[in-house]
């Protein structure tokens, strides 16, 4: 378990007052870049080897950042993708939103099993044998992602039949973990937002129709988590946990076993990066480690009363993975609760603790 230490980062109270949605689609502003990782094309480059699944196993992420200093507005390094309605119940008793077994106690000691985190979905290409994209699991029909995973090589929507899910995984490189509910789910249809802009990230989000319905009140192995109350639902200054089978440095490897790390979320001045950022991301500072490529579009959740509720998804870094001092920017998904609850009409929610 990590211990965090709030006094390790400076925080700033949250001047951002605008609450409502913004489609503006200029991007951030653009300086000369000093590049950490060359031609920003090659992040997709990079998302494309690891969509082929030619990874190997490695040991846990590296933990390490503290501090920070602000970004200079002469010499800004490259976005790199961190790629590598009233309340329903769904099929099934007992359906909770953000149930996590991490509730669950034996003698004063918190059980940490296999799928703590029942909502968190691998994507992978048919034939792969590694993820290279996460998600979280919504209502019983459908996983929301970062729009970035969900789109091909020319930036358009990609095919449904090119996208697998994997549901109730733990140790994407082997079979012998695996619960009655681990599968991997076929998508029936890719939504991307309308206004996703693959320069800026800007409204980096997506979600996938399954192929087939999830029985979410079955098993404590495969659940969803709970979207924020609305729009105006702000968490800067908690700390987010965020999760992933992505890669433990820039240049390493993907872990076979999913990762977590704790993230402090930042206000909306972003240590120095506001000037980069829209009202729909927002930043985390790495001081216990970090996600890379690999981890994108997977969630990063905060702890609200008795359940867990989607606050982020991984969308970009500002250079190399657990660079010092520079933030990890994630989609804002209380900016698209309405979005998301008007393309998932036809599915059904679990009730909130």
């Amino acid at each position: 378990m990590v211990i965090v230490d709030m006094n390790m980062i400076e925080l700033h109270d949250d001047v951002d007052d605008d609450d409502e949605q913004s489609f503006d689609e200029t991007p951030p502003p653009r300086h000369p870049l000093n590049t950490l990782q060359g031609d920003p094309r090659k992040a997709r480059k990079g998302e494309e080897i690891l969509r082929s699944g030619k990874t190997q196993a490695a040991s846990p992420f590296a933990s390490g950042l503290q501090g920070g200093t602000s970004a200079s507005q002469d010499t800004l390094p490259t976005r790199i993708p961190l790629l590598a309605s009233p309340k329903q119940w769904a099929v099934g008793s007992g359906c909770f939103c953000g149930s996590s077994k991490v509730w669950r106690v034996v003698d004063g000691v918190d059980v940490v099993p296999k799928n703590r985190y029942p909502w968190h979905v691998g994507l992978k290409s048919p034939g792969g044998d590694a993820y290279w994209c996460g998600g979280a699991i919504i209502n019983d029909r459908y996983v929301v992602t970062a729009a970035h995973c969900a789109m091909d090589k020319d930036n358009n929507p990609e095919y449904p039949d090119n996208i697998l899910v994997g549901i109730g995984d733990h140790n994407m490189k082997s079979h012998v973990d695996d619960t009655v509910v681990t599968k991997t789910v076929k998508v029936e249809e890719v939504i991307v937002h309308e206004r996703y802009n693959p320069s800026s990230y800007n409204n980096d989000i997506a979600l996938l129709k399954l192929s087939k319905s999830l029985n979410l009140g079955v098993s404590e192995d495969v659940g969803s988590v709970c979207l924020p109350p609305s729009k105006r639902s702000k968490y800067e200054k908690n700390v987010g946990t965020a999760t992933g089978w992505g890669k433990l440095s820039t240049e390493g490897e993907q872990p076979p076993v999913l990762q977590q790390v704790l993230l402090p979320i930042l206000p909306s001045d972003c240590w120095g990066y506001d000037h980069l950022i829209t009202e729909n991301m927002l930043c985390v500072l790495p001081v216990f480690g970090d996600t890379c490529q690999g981890d994108s579009g997977g969630p990063l959740v905060v702890q609200e009363n008795r359940g867990f509720t989607l606050v982020g998804l991984t969308s970009f870094a500002f250079g190399e993975c657990n660079q010092r001092g520079t933030p990890t920017v994630f989609t804002k998904v209380s900016r698209y609760v309405d979005w998301i609850k008007i393309k998932t009409r036809d599915a059904s929610y679990c009730d909130i603790y």
